[in-house]
């Protein structure tokens, strides 16, 4: 005879009725198939051995969802020996497994993070300084229309390498947000619109009147984005509509998301695709899941990997046959947003400046240089911090000074930015330190201030990059 408590039955959702006494639907009907032969293997060696046993496995309750149970019990047997029943105990560890495959998901990405920032340095070096040339060729070249075509049209393929670099490392370890106060509604457009280009799928807008304001790296955000739009666009290969949502949403303390109370900002991207199966919605963010023929698994890891480094939190709900729906929850920022910077292919005009250059890398020095004295400034260029510190109290003792300096974050073997802006500092308090690197993962980028530099900037960056920090860093000049 199978008995079920109240328990169980809140747990499955199956009235007494469903579930019965007799075994008319026993448990082990209800066990994830995957499962079902270890729960038989352990209930076999047990009664077999006539020793306790414990057993961990997965049941689909009645509206679907799949809770962990972990079951303990030792098989009782007659007067002549033989099994009876197996008398013993049912434990829900739904949540507590939750937050186990939480932890071995963050310790994946911590471990593929080694692997993406050891190649991070020098691929964004050589990428930065095709990159770069090929933006001067643009801006400085003489050019014919045919050869303008085809220049930007590489710059258009350089972005796309750049920005599958950084999904690779935002992903992985590296990608600490470089944040600012943003207008959410924006970059969320700006980036289903690119998600959803010369493809046979719309968009819907839904936005509450008064969107909250965001501190985001809005470069991170735009990217976790276009993710799972281009994920709802492969979702819906005949056409559809997607439809995005954003509206503002307060949490108290002990909300279901594990965040902490206060005022967020809610994005939701739902498209009416064939949906997502149970088994796999809680895999879909894990690093190189895929049910595509041809999908990297990385889109969905990388959003996901954003979302928690902005302290926020991002789930999926799906029924098959109607589509899924994606949602992410932002703290919203309690400060208004600023509005600034020049349209994309301006560059902003300084007056001539000084400025001391500091990278390992022979083509970047050389690129960033010949930037440099493209926009009217005396360049002096240097290979690690130790010649970086001398140019400049040489140039001190002089009677004269930088008006800037350029500092690439990592010098391999030699001493880099971090350090270098120490000693700068201690020969002139004021000096305009300016941090450079190819990948976000050190906080140097992300609070560049609290390590004594004035601004920062992403490698490989363009011309109009370059012009608008030393702007910021010097302010205004």
């Amino acid at each position: 005879m199978v008995f079920y408590n109240d328990m169980l039955r809140e747990l499955t959702g199956y009235r007494a009725s469903e579930l019965g006494q007799t075994g008319a639907r026993s448990l082990d009907a209800l066990i994830v198939p995957e499962d079902t032969a270890r729960v038989v293997v352990a209930l076999a060696a047990a009664v077999e051995r006539d020793e306790p046993f414990h057993v961990e496995y997965r049941v689909r309750a009645k509206d679907g969802t799949v809770r962990h149970f972990s079951e303990r019990g030792r098989p009782q047997r007659g007067q002549d020996g033989e099994p009876l029943f197996i008398d013993g105990m049912i434990f829900d560890v739904t949540d507590r497994r939750r937050v186990e495959e939480e932890f071995q998901k963050r310790e994946r990405l911590e471990s593929l993070g080694i692997l993406a920032g050891g190649i991070a340095h020098d691929f964004n070096n050589l990428l930065g300084g095709l990159f770069g040339y090929i933006d001067m060729a643009r801006v400085y070249g003489i050019l014919d229309a045919q050869t303008r075509e085809y220049l930007d049209k590489s710059i258009g393929c350089f972005q796309r390498a750049r920005d599958l670099t950084q999904q690779l490392l935002t992903f992985a370890k590296g990608g600490t947000p470089m944040r600012s106060v943003v207008a959410i509604g924006s970059v969320v457009k700006d980036a289903a619109a690119l998600a959803l280009s010369g493809s046979n799928v719309r968009c819907e807008y839904a936005l509450d009147a008064d969107i909250r304001a965001v501190d985001a790296d809005a470069s991170q955000i735009s990217q976790a984005i276009n993710n799972i739009v281009l994920n709802a666009r492969h979702a819906m290969p005949d056409g559809g509509t997607v439809t995005v949502s954003i509206r503002n949403e307060d949490l108290d303390s002990g909300n279901v998301h594990g965040l902490a109370a206060g005022p967020y900002v809610r994005i939701s991207v739902a498209d009416r695709g064939a949906g997502i199966a149970p088994e796999h919605c809680a895999r879909v963010f894990d690093p190189f899941f895929t049910t595509k023929q041809h999908g990297s698994g990385l889109g969905l890891a990388t959003s996901y990997s954003i979302v928690k480094k902005h302290d926020g939190h991002i789930w999926v709900e799906s029924v098959l046959g109607e589509g899924a729906t994606f949602h992410i929850l932002l703290p919203a920022s309690a400060a208004p947003v600023v509005e600034s910077g020049t349209p994309d292919d301006a560059i902003a005009v300084s007056s001539s400046l000084r400025v001391l250059v500091m990278d390992d890398e022979p083509v970047v020095l050389d690129m960033v240089s010949q930037m440099l004295v493209g926009l009217g400034h005396t360049v002096s260029i240097a290979a690690d911090g130790d010649a970086a510190v001398r140019l400049y109290q040489n140039l001190r003792n002089r009677g004269t000074q930088f008006d800037a300096v350029i500092l690439d974050l990592t010098v391999p073997g030699g001493m880099g930015g971090k350090r270098t802006v120490e000693e700068l500092l201690r020969v002139n308090p004021d000096v305009k330190a300016i941090v450079a690197s190819g990948y976000s993962d050190d906080p140097v980028m992300s609070e560049f201030r609290n390590y004594g530099f004035v601004a920062a900037v992403k490698k490989p960056f363009r011309i109009k990059d370059l012009a608008d920090v030393l702007r910021r860093a010097v302010g205004g000049a």
